[in-house]
């Protein structure tokens, strides 16, 4: 099947996953209880759409029509939250934009002018076999924005999609290679394959490694995951079985996390066994006198951090502290060394540090002795989950990372960002509320728990506000008095707690997903800016499967010929001087044109041009990209060979 058909689609669902949900439905379900402010799951529906998993299935997802609701509402209200951001707002718009272009053929469209809804959804995949769920709502509204052939009778027969045979099926439309394969569904159950998670979520994943193909983990049993909605929020929970010896550490660490705005705790050893590419790092590691344990504790309304590498000898430690300042250079941090202290500084967050070794640790703290307790913030649902649960690794904080995240990327000329793309990446940054992961190793498996909460956890009233707020954030006005009235104004909301977190607990976070965002977003908007080279290959593709679909039901191409449209090049339109055709011109209205489903509605860099006959045609999309006189052609040619329509597409040489 048309690969890009379905990933427009996937991508829908990732953004939305990614996002978290928006908004605050009271739903009534036969699910576990869920944590505070978490959506109980519709479990139901869920072992609805697992009894449809067919003979063969090694792995399978699906997605409740609750989930699907929530997902496409967060998708919704992220657009319209960023909107807002003189930086970085246009091209998530322009991304989504682009998906519904290719889902819809406007990026304007619904998903209900594509024949579609948020519903319930699911994959089953096994060798040579993948059956897919879909949430249609309009069969033939569907089919034909998949440019597919619609079945001759509606009642009995089967919808042919590219590669793929679709029909309803057990009150489903599902798609499969085969009708056989189609028949299958719910010849093997998976209904109670998530278990072992033990908790439920409106998104479930579930694989057999003891049937799939072969895994770097080497695991065998059942996998599962689940993910768990809630209002601008999200949780994961995992369970993976382990392939190699049960070997499992009990030294499970437990905190004080009183007044804490964030924690960490970690025992490495029983990590670095997990993989044969980790054999003998234990030793290593123990070789030098360190124990394995590491944890911290970031009190709430304060700046200090109580933070401890537990040690079996001080020897290593001691002659590493006297001598931090002749550590290779690094740009993030600079070392200086006296008195059996090492003084950390942060380049990136502007604060330091003192490390010193006490009672076989290394400490590191603002000043050395003890560190006060934090103020007395209510925890949230995930803190006390990490902070009372058994763990071997846990990373745990929340706040208001507005000020961090600012300073924080200001002190990152070294990266390869734009101002406008630092700007966007600290509003990103700016959104994140709470974020938390655990990871338990047992002697059979290995469980995680991870969430991420955001600022639209909130209520609406209280995110445009907050919206407002950081108006000035990447001009470099921001005004943290701002947040501290919003905070009084709404003194019982998640945002007026995270406010008197402080952005403490959220460094760890902040440093990671800022680290992550460094790379994803210049990533990104490369990948926006390459829509230069993408767009030809989305209209011309989208030629090629409605050619294809009047070949397989008239026996002939679309015949006609198109003058080059628009007559002028886009350089010379130069279209609000971004070198680009207006869109949405005249000459789409040609008769020729409209037969293929051609019409560029949106400012674009290439002319087209379409020549066909009953067996034969080839279009072009050509354009002088950077507009210095080299013009780069895109050209598709169909012909039929056998009794079937045999399609190339034929891309420049000379193409960045």
């Amino acid at each position: 099947m048309e690969r890009r058909f379905w990933l427009g689609r996937a991508s829908l669902a990732l953004v939305a996953v990614a996002a978290t949900t928006a908004c605050k439905k009271n739903a009534t379900s036969t699910g576990v209880a869920a944590p505070a402010g978490i959506t109980p799951a519709d479990v139901a529906d869920a072992d609805r759409l697992w009894a449809l998993a067919p003979k063969g299935t090694f792995a399978g997802a699906v997605l409740t029509k609750q989930g699907a609701t929530m997902a496409w509402t967060a998708v919704q209200t992220l657009l319209a939250h960023t909107q807002a951001w003189p930086s970085g707002g246009a091209q998530l718009s322009t991304g989504y934009r682009a998906i519904m272009q290719e889902l819809t053929g406007s990026p304007t469209g619904t998903l209900a002018d594509a024949g579609l809804a948020p519903g319930p959804a699911a994959m089953f995949m096994g060798h040579d076999q993948m059956v897919f769920v879909l949430p249609v709502i309009d069969r033939s509204k569907f089919v034909a924005a998949a440019h597919g052939k619609p079945a001759a009778d509606p009642q009995t027969g089967v919808d042919i999609i590219d590669a793929l045979q679709c029909a309803p099926r057990k009150g489903y439309y599902a798609c499969a290679s085969s009708v056989a394969l189609l028949d299958q569904l719910g010849s093997e159950s998976w209904v109670g394959r998530v278990a072992n998670v033990g908790a439920r979520g409106d998104l479930e994943f579930v694989a057999d490694f003891s049937q799939a193909p072969p895994n770097p983990f080497l695991a065998k049993g059942t996998g599962a995951a689940v993910v768990q909605m809630g209002a601008g929020q999200a949780i994961v929970r995992a369970t993976m079985p382990r392939g190699r010896d049960g070997t499992v550490f009990d030294r499970k660490i437990k905190l004080d996390t009183t007044g804490a705005a964030g924690f960490l705790l970690m025992d490495i050893m029983p990590l670095l066994k997990l993989s044969p590419a980790s054999e003998g790092n234990a030793e290593q590691v123990a070789a030098v006198g360190v124990d394995g344990r590491v944890t911290a504790v970031l009190p709430a309304g304060s700046m200090n951090l109580d933070a401890r590498v537990w040690l079996t000898d001080e020897t290593f430690a001691n002659q590493a502290i006297g001598k931090c300042d002749q550590a290779p250079r690094n740009p993030l941090v600079t070392f200086t060394a006296a008195n059996g202290v090492c003084m950390v500084t942060s380049t990136m967050l502007g604060a330091s540090a003192q490390a010193w070794v006490q009672d076989k640790q290394v400490r590191l703290a603002i000043t050395q002795g003890v560190v006060a307790p934090g103020l007395d913030v209510p925890r949230s649902a995930l803190g006390a989950e990490l902070a009372d649960g058994s763990w071997h690794v846990a990373l745990w904080g929340r706040g208001v990372a507005v000020d961090t995240a600012a300073s924080a990327f200001k002190q990152l000329p070294m990266l390869p960002m734009s101002p406008t793309q630092i700007a966007l990446a600290v509003r990103i940054v700016s959104l994140i509320s709470e974020f938390g992961v655990g990871v338990d190793v047992r002697s059979d498996d290995i469980r995680v728990v991870a969430g991420l909460r955001t600022v639209l956890s909130n209520s609406p009233a209280l995110v445009a506000e907050f919206n407002q707020a950081l108006g000035g954030l990447d001009r470099g006005q921001f005004d943290n008095a701002t947040l501290a009235t919003l905070a009084q104004k709404y003194p019982g909301s998640d945002f007026a707690h995270d406010y008197r977190s402080g952005p403490i607990g959220l460094l760890a976070p902040v440093s990671v997903l800022g680290s992550l965002a460094s790379v994803a977003i210049p990533a990104y908007l490369d990948y926006m800016s390459k829509s230069k080279t993408t767009e030809s290959e989305l209209h011309l593709h989208r030629l090629r499967k409605v050619n294809t679909m009047k070949f397989n039901e008239d026996g002939a191409f679309v015949v006609g010929t198109t003058p080059l449209v628009p007559a002028l090049s886009c350089c010379e339109i130069n279209f609000q001087n971004k070198k680009k055709c207006v869109g949405g011109e005249p000459e789409w209205q040609d008769p020729t044109w409209q037969a293929l489903g051609v019409a560029v509605l949106d400012p674009h860099y290439y002319q087209y041009q379409y020549t066909g006959t009953a067996t034969s045609f080839k279009a072009i999309a050509v354009a002088d990209l950077d507009c210095d006189g080299t013009t780069v052609t895109y050209t598709m040619e169909g012909r039929v060979e056998n009794g079937a329509p045999i399609v190339t597409l034929n891309r420049p040489l000379n193409m960045d």
